[in-house]
């Protein structure tokens, strides 16, 4: 009776503009049936999931628009693509991906043309960065899971100032004040205190912040850039896809990533990510992790930034980051808790800046949104246009209300 009292609330927040939103759950599997984590699902410009570490995912989907194409990827895999018409929400949308082979013919990945190619839209990049200083709502979620299980959510709204700067600056761009502020209770039980990770996200942008990644022009030549022939068919505009590899035993980790261009113009639509730890690297005696009982073992991450223009100028429209930590208790001798962390930034329409903005100067790098007093109005989240845009998922809002209703949970931390 719970869960069918949670599905109606779930569906009755989800009606916008008059419009029903559907609510699909998918699972994306390889040759063997075994999960694939961290694979992408694109649905239109604006709906985009990442499967976790079991190869689950949930789409919000309006109803006006299941004759289009749902699209997923994955590093290492063919490109899936199927009709939404064809299936129906009551079935797991069940995808299978099959490995993906490339016909090389004596070229090899590292192909200067398309890293001309690629300096080129890079160019163009950097012509196309806001000169003036704006503003922007955003909104922030930050999901753990533990051992499979959720067991800590924050979410923040928010007013971002993007200051306007010289292109590989180095230094924090980004100010902002705080609207509204929402967590959940703390289930994790593996001790670390975890703060939160809102700066760092910034610091992702590699819009903003590009030193050491594929779009910093001074490395490039330290990245094996290819083309790929790969194209979207909901993006609603033609796009290439270019891939990219960076893997030095320097190096921890080992890099696999996909852009995607407008053709023609060259102009930056997205950029993927994966990364895992490098071999060779440990081979060295180097590892990560920190002292004490437990050893934090980084397994993977993804990355997916989407970019949006207005004008003309360049802005980022969405980041999502997630990455996947063994933590191994020395005295045991085993892994005993597998965390998966999981970030994403929600940007909405650009403005310039208006005087009288004053950023939330309170807030350092050393600030902890967890700890942060607030009080809790649900009206402002049933409001919010990017909370309702971007709502949380399905299995998120179970894992939470199985052990107390969510909206107590937050509103008891507000008290």
């Amino acid at each position: 009776m719970k869960l069918l009292v949670l599905a109606l609330a779930i569906l009755t927040s989800c009606l916008t503009n008059g419009q029903v939103t559907l609510l699909y759950n998918g699972i994306v599997l390889d040759e063997e049936q075994k999960p694939i984590p961290f694979a992408h699902v694109k649905y239109s410009q604006s709906v985009f999931a990442v499967s976790d570490t079991n190869g689950r995912f949930l789409v919000a989907l309006s109803e006006n628009k299941l004759g289009d194409t749902l699209t997923v990827s994955a590093m290492g895999y063919a490109t899936y693509y199927t009709l939404l018409s064809q299936h129906t929400r009551a079935e797991l949308l069940t995808i299978t991906m099959l490995p993906e082979t490339y016909m090389i013919n004596g070229v090899t990945i590292n192909n200067n043309r398309a890293k001309n190619h690629w300096l080129k839209a890079l160019e163009k990049l950097q012509s196309a960065m806001p000169s003036t200083s704006y503003t922007y709502p955003a909104l922030y979620q930050q999901m753990h899971k533990e051992n499979g299980q959720y067991v800590r959510l924050i979410e923040a709204g928010m007013t971002v100032y993007d200051v306007v700067a010289t292109y590989q600056s180095g230094i924090l761009q980004e100010r902002f004040s705080f609207n509204q502020i929402r967590r959940s209770n703390v289930y994790e039980r593996n001790g670390d205190d975890h703060g939160d990770h809102l700066v760092d996200m910034f610091l992702e942008n590699s819009l903003r912040y590009p030193t050491g990644t594929i779009m910093d022009m001074r490395i490039l030549n330290q990245f094996e850039i290819g083309y790929a022939d790969s194209h979207c068919t909901t993006c609603g505009d033609s796009l290439e896809l270019l891939t990219y590899h960076y893997e030095k035993s320097s190096s921890p980790k080992i890099l696999e990533g996909k852009i995607w261009l407008y053709k023609g113009s060259l102009k930056l639509f997205a950029i993927e990510e994966n990364a895992t730890h490098n071999p060779q690297y440990y081979e060295r005696g180097l590892s990560f992790g920190s002292g004490g009982d437990n050893h934090w073992l980084f397994m993977s991450s993804s990355k997916n930034l989407i970019f949006n223009y207005i004008d003309d100028k360049v802005y980022l429209k969405s980041l999502t980051f997630e990455y996947l930590h063994h933590i191994h208790d020395r005295a045991l001798g085993r892994v005993r808790y597998e965390l998966t962390e999981s970030f994403s930034l929600f940007f909405d329409t650009p403005t310039l800046h208006p005087d009288g903005f004053v950023p939330d100067r309170n807030y350092t790098r050393s600030g902890n949104l967890y700890s942060r007093k607030y009080e809790y109005e649900e009206d402002f989240w049933k409001l919010f246009p990017l909370a309702i845009e971007h709502p949380l998922p399905t299995n998120v809002l179970l894992s939470f209300s199985n052990k107390l209703p969510l909206a107590e949970q937050f509103k008891r931390n507000g008290e």
